[in-house]
């Protein structure tokens, strides 16, 4: 009796640890959101939960995949060198965000593919979230500020941010959100208001005047039509054809930002440029995370000052070598095999990936990939992808 009350009592205790690692697991992107002091501390607290929750519940963590491995050798081959080059102490101070996320990436890999309930309120939690920085965008918009003060940018949107490069990329991820819960209800109150939630991204976008996220919006019409989902391409159209008048409607200026989109003479091109002086400099093992800001200056070209290089792949080669570069490739290659022959029939996976995409395609040229807002929400949409990924494997073995 005293061993049964003993294994009550703790399910009961590991229930509880669960549902609280949960709404931190809910609470920590919203914090990275609003900028908290405290999102370190968020963070920790998941890895502390998580470890007791295995613990309490005798079972071992499932971390693997078939990206876990290069994941790994992505980590060590970005913290290593630079802590050689740089020391560990400034390597820590500059990279723990990374090491951080990709903590937050497994424990999200084995916690979804554990409770898989996790990943409809996420996308749920998601979609809510970018409700809010739309009616943030449309009042800054308006008004000139948003909810919590910030400012246009050149008449661009930010929301909550201090760069309309973050609100696409926050916003890119979440638009496939409410096409999922469209497919997933027959309640047409709900399909209403998803499609209500596609134009607020839509003309979000526009807002802030992305010229990558109009990309990433072709690429999404384009998947829906490899798809074939009539049901659903129609509205999209139709949103489609609505950002096009709200385009022309240019009170401000916007326009001759999509206008210039071929422009070669843009200043990331002289960027890159430069970014490829460095690189030759050391291409095996980089400079160290975060060298960029203070070894741009000495090759500058026309004045032009930036804190990283703009692109993801030139940022990696010149932060931490030829090896993290090629780790990364693979992880990118290897995402895009295992999703693509599967884009028609794995509906949440597909989802999953898409949006994985889009934030792809409006970041990867336009705000630097170890960044702390951008590592986490890179590896948090890459965790939950992989984490469904791993549901769908399982469920293929039930069906064999």
């Amino acid at each position: 009796m005293e061993q049964t009350a003993s294994i009550i009592d703790r399910r009961r205790f590991s229930s509880w640890i669960n549902r609280f690692l949960e709404v931190l697991l809910y609470a920590f992107p919203i914090s990275l959101l609003f900028k908290w002091s405290y999102a370190y501390s968020i963070c920790v607290s998941i890895f502390g939960l998580y470890l007791v929750s295995i613990l309490l519940e005798r079972r071992f963590p499932r971390f693997d995949s078939a990206l876990s491995l290069s994941v790994v050798l992505f980590l060590l081959a970005v913290i290593i060198p630079s802590a050689i080059l740089i020391g560990p102490a400034d390597t820590w101070r500059e990279g723990k965000h990374v090491v951080y996320a990709l903590g937050i990436f497994f424990v999200l890999v084995d916690w979804i593919s554990y409770r898989p309930i996790v990943l409809r309120r996420y996308f749920f939690l998601l979609m809510i979230l970018s409700v809010f920085l739309s009616l943030d965008s449309f009042l800054q918009w308006f008004t000139g500020k948003d909810i919590i003060g910030m400012e246009l940018l050149g008449g661009r949107c930010t929301s909550v941010f201090t760069n309309p490069n973050y609100l696409c990329f926050f916003i890119s991820g979440t638009i496939p959100v409410p096409v999922y819960f469209m497919h997933e209800t027959k309640n047409a109150w709900i399909k209403t208001f998803c499609i209500v939630v596609l134009l607020f991204s839509y003309v979000t976008i526009i807002f802030a005047g992305v010229r990558s996220g109009l990309l990433a919006l072709l690429i999404f019409l384009i998947f829906y039509l490899v798809r074939q989902e009539g049901k659903v391409i129609w509205p999209l159209l139709g949103l489609s054809i609505g950002s096009i008048l709200l385009y022309f409607y240019d009170p401000i200026g916007i326009k001759g930002r999509f206008a210039g989109i071929f422009d070669h003479g843009d200043v990331r091109l002289a960027i890159w440029k430069q970014t490829l002086v460095l690189i030759r400099q050391d291409p095996l093992w980089g400079k160290g995370l975060d060298t960029f800001k203070d070894l741009y200056p000495a090759v500058k070209a026309d004045e032009i000052f930036y804190s990283s290089p703009h692109n993801f792949f030139l940022e990696i080669w010149q932060t931490s070598g030829i090896l993290a570069l090629l780790l990364f490739l693979y992880i990118i290659y290897k995402t895009v095999v295992l999703n693509v022959k599967h884009i028609r029939q794995e509906r949440v996976c597909a989802y999953l990936f898409i949006s994985t995409v889009m934030l792809f395609l409006t970041s990867a040229v336009s705000i630097p990939f170890f960044s702390k807002f951008v590592s986490f929400y890179f590896w948090f949409y890459f965790g939950l992808l992989i984490g469904a990924m791993k549901i769908q494997a399982a469920n293929w073995v039930k069906l064999g």
